[in-house]
């Protein structure tokens, strides 16, 4: 059965254009994994298959970041369902955005201005 899992990851493994996004990526699945190993072998331990699945939503939700750290500005925006404009506005007035997204599209804005700057 763990080898269904690993093989399930791999095959939801999104293409990225950043070597480093793919490792921390990676590594946050192979962390996922064991965490689905601990609640194979939990039972019927209510704390340890709390604690396990928590784990397993803080690597679900550090990869939809690293995922979307990867895109332009614009796919990002597409992606998490606003409009460019409203989202670069967002994005500066650092408002209606939890602080961790907050770094990734950071991030994106200033790899998009450097882009454009080269252009």
């Amino acid at each position: 059965q763990l080898h269904s899992l690993k093989r399930k990851s791999a095959e939801e493994e999104p293409e990225f254009k950043y070597k480093s996004n793919k490792k921390q990526f990676k590594f946050n699945t192979d962390v996922k994994d064991k965490f689905n190993q601990i609640l194979e072998r939990a039972g019927a331990d209510d704390a340890i298959t709390k604690i396990a699945n928590e784990g397993m939503s803080l690597v679900d939700n550090r990869n939809k970041l690293i995922s979307i750290a990867d895109l332009t500005i614009r796919e990002a925006a597409t992606e998490i369902g606003v409009n460019y404009k409203s989202l670069r506005e967002m994005c500066a007035n650092q408002r209606n955005i939890p602080g961790s997204m907050k770094y990734a599209l950071r991030a994106l804005i200033k790899k998009e201005a450097e882009s454009d700057a080269a252009a």
